[in-house]
């Protein structure tokens, strides 16, 4: 009988050890989809300012196109 506690003693740490491996696997997940979260809203900011960037520099070349066609005509 004593075997048998001794057994279900054994099962229950086996079955303990593998659901905090699985709680802190989900936690580093966690972890990492924030992180991720927090590179992708960075890189939305980048691509932004980079667009308003290239709308600006666009102007100031479509401007500069039509100083150069008054001068030239």
């Amino acid at each position: 009988m004593l075997k048998y506690y001794f057994l279900y003693a054994l099962v229950a740490i086996f079955v303990y050890i593998w659901y905090m491996r699985e709680y802190l696997t989900l936690e580093e997940v966690d972890k990492k989809v924030s992180k991720l979260g927090k590179k992708v809203s960075n890189i939305d900011e980048t691509l932004k300012s980079q667009e308003k960037r290239m709308g600006q520099a666009n102007e100031q070349a479509n401007n500069a196109k039509l100083l150069l066609n008054s001068n030239t005509a």
